[in-house]
C-alpha cells in the first residue's frame, strides 16, 4: 500500500506504478482517482469598503484563490460577521451592513462557504471601517427645578461618539417662544443651565434641549412642562401686646409635570 499525501481537494489525479527489474521499467499500471472536496481553506481576496455613512457600511470582495476553494462547484455563499456576531449571508460578492451606530469602528469578517460547508474562521476575509459621524441623538433631561424667576435644568448628553459643539435650550410659554439659549465652549461640560423664567400664572411652561455636532443639530429631547399657580403668602411685619401687622402677598408657585 502507498499513501500519497499533500494532494489538493476535488482534483482528478492519474497515478502510474512501475515494476523495476534489473533497471528495466515495466509498462505502467494506471489508476485514476479524484480526491474528495473540502471546505474552503483560504479567505476571500481584495476585501474593500466601497461606501459608508452614519448607519451603514458596504463592502465588496473577490473569491478565494482557486487552489483554496476546494470544490469544483465553487463558492456558493458567504457568511458575514460584524464585531464577532452573525450579521447575515449572501451569494453575492457585496454586502451592506445597516442599523449601525455613527462614529463607531466596525470589524467585519467574510467567511466563504462551498457545498462541503463553511470555512474555518481563520480563513475569513477581514475589513474595518468607521461609520461617518451623524447628527446626535436627543439628550435626556434629568430634572428641571423651577423657582420664582429661574429654573435649573440638568440633562444627560446624547449617546454619540464624537464632539458635541453646542446645546440649544428652548423655553416656551403657552406655545410662544420665551428664550432660545445656545450653550458652547466651557458651558458644554456641565450639562446644566440656570434659565430665566416668566412667572405668568396658569400657562404651560416647557423646556427642551438638543445637541449639535459637525453634521448639524440633532432632535430635541422630550419636553418637561410646568405651570405657575398663585398662592397666598403672609409675613409678620410688626407685633405688640394687643396687635399684629402682617403683609399679605400673592405669589406664583411652579408645579412641575414631568412629561419626559
Amino acid at each position: 500500500l502507498l499513501n500519497i499525501v499533500g494532494l489538493c481537494p476535488d482534483v482528478d489525479y492519474r497515478i502510474e506504478a512501475y515494476a523495476i527489474l534489473n533497471d528495466v521499467f515495466s509498462p505502467p499500471a494506471i489508476a485514476y482517482a479524484t480526491t474528495k472536496p473540502d471546505v474552503p481553506t483560504g479567505p476571500p481576496t481584495n476585501v474593500r469598503v466601497i461606501s459608508r455613512g452614519p448607519t451603514f457600511v458596504t463592502i465588496e470582495w473577490n473569491d478565494p484563490l482557486p487552489e483554496d476553494i476546494n470544490d469544483r462547484d465553487g463558492i456558493i455563499s458567504y457568511h458575514i460577521k460584524l464585531n464577532g456576531s452573525n450579521a447575515g449571508s449572501t451569494s453575492e460578492r457585496m454586502f451592506t451592513l445597516t442599523h449601525l451606530q455613527p462614529g463607531r469602528t466596525q470589524h467585519i469578517q467574510i467567511i466563504p462557504v462551498n457545498d462541503q460547508g463553511k470555512a474555518k474562521e481563520q480563513f475569513a476575509g477581514e475589513a474595518s471601517a468607521i461609520t461617518s459621524a451623524g447628527v446626535p441623538e436627543s439628550p435626556t433631561i434629568r430634572y428641571v427645578l423651577p423657582k420664582f424667576n429661574t429654573a435649573t435644568i440638568k440633562w444627560d448628553p446624547p449617546t454619540f461618539v464624537g464632539e458635541v459643539l453646542a446645546y440649544q435650550l428652548e423655553y416656551m410659554v403657552d406655545d410662544a417662544m420665551f428664550d432660545n439659549t445656545i450653550l458652547s465652549g466651557n458651558e458644554l461640560a456641565a450639562y446644566k443651565y440656570i434659565l430665566g423664567l416668566s412667572s405668568k400664572v396658569d400657562l404651560v411652561h416647557s423646556v427642551r434641549v438638543r445637541a449639535k455636532t459637525n453634521p448639524g443639530w440633532g432632535n430635541y429631547s422630550q419636553p418637561v412642562t410646568f405651570i405657575f399657580k398663585q398662592i397666598a403668602s403672609m409675613e409678620i411685619k410688626q407685633r405688640s401686646c394687643n396687635s399684629v401687622i402682617v403683609e399679605y402677598k400673592i405669589m406664583p408657585l411652579p408645579v412641575c409635570n414631568y412629561s419626559t
